[in-house]
């Protein structure tokens, strides 16, 4: 089954990263798990739990906020690897665009520099025959290394060895020198920083990202207007409970988590929806009946609850059983 339809007018690359500039979006690729682990975790400042070898899917998204700003990790794991199928990569991919919509300001692609290959080589010709040629003019290649040399040493290999000297001609001479044992990871975010400046603030986007992205967007109308009436009614909450410049500080606040709750679900839908292709389904049909009886359900949970665990969360409980009830019933209804 298609992805769900969207029919709305269309935002420029420009316009969407002046809307969501709030968040930095980062997507790494490596044929090497272990180092694209430890640069996931040196970006994040945390460890981050990567999926399990033998899982379905190998993608995973992490948020963190740095100096102020929301920064999304998105790892894909090595899915270009000569066992995969033609057919388990394409869908590994469009899980990774549904996960960094409306799409990532930097691509991250994480080299061993005491092992460059042709594989690592193929990867730059796989990603740019997926995504089009216009993705390297995002992408930083991370140079992994132990510290046991100095930069300028390390530097001066960079053209020794005829993958690395292809791969970075690929990738206009854009890379960062990773020091496997650093424990800081500002100067990587600075390099994002200045190649995130020289694209003019925008992110990469293509027919594929536009695609999910007003998939993505539905779906969130959709669950905005089932949860209008109770947003409604906390709101007013807030407005007896607050005046002036709290009041706006407490309604901004409440919009803001609802919001992004709202939009984590409907990336988890349309997730849902690409790891479990169905030919038979009406899609919205089986979302509007599973909401109905979300926001029915929850209701006497709110009645149970009362206001004493806030108003925030009490509708952030609201949208998350109904998702729930949502993504159980639109399964059963797919079977």
């Amino acid at each position: 089954m298609a992805l769900v339809e969207f029919d709305g007018p269309r935002r420029s690359s420009m316009d969407k990263s002046l809307q969501m500039s709030a968040e930095l979006r980062i997507v790494l690729f490596s044929s090497r798990r272990p180092l694209q682990t430890i640069v996931s975790n040196c970006i994040l400042g945390r460890q981050v739990i990567m999926p399990a070898e033998g899982n379905f899917s190998q993608i995973s998204k992490n948020h963190e906020e740095i100096e102020g700003r929301k920064v999304s990790v998105i790892n894909t794991g090595n899915f270009f690897e000569k066992d995969h199928t033609q057919q388990h990569i394409e869908k590994e991919l469009k899980r990774c665009v549904c996960l960094s919509c409306p799409g990532p300001h930097a691509v991250l692609l994480i080299l061993d520099l005491e092992d460059i290959s042709a594989t690592d080589v193929r990867t730059v010709e796989k990603l740019t025959k997926y995504f089009v040629d216009n993705i390297l003019k995002y992408t930083i290649l991370v140079l992994c290394h132990d510290g046991k040399e100095e930069n300028p040493n390390l530097e001066d290999r960079l053209w020794e060895g005829i993958n690395l000297r292809e791969i970075l001609d690929k990738c206009g001479h854009r890379y960062h020198l990773f020091n496997k044992n650093s424990v800081g990871a500002k100067p990587l975010l600075k390099r994002i920083e200045s190649l995130v400046a020289e694209n003019g603030d925008r992110f990469f986007t293509n027919d594929k990202y536009e695609e999910i992205e007003g998939s993505i967007r539905k779906v969130e109308t959709f669950v905005e207007k089932e949860s209008e009436k109770e947003m409604d009614k906390r709101l007013c909450e807030l407005d007896c409970m607050y005046q002036g410049e709290e009041l706006k500080r407490e309604r901004d606040q409440y919009l803001k988590i609802v919001r992004a709750e709202i939009r984590k679900e409907a990336e988890q839908i349309i997730l849902y929806q690409l790891k479990f292709p169905a030919q038979d389904t009406d899609y919205g049909a089986g979302m509007h009946a599973a909401f109905v009886g979300g926001l029915g359900a929850t209701t006497m949970m709110m009645m149970m609850r009362g206001l004493g665990g806030g108003v925030t969360g009490s509708v952030l409980g609201m949208i998350g059983a109904a998702i729930v009830v949502a993504v159980v019933v639109w399964r059963f209804w797919r079977r």
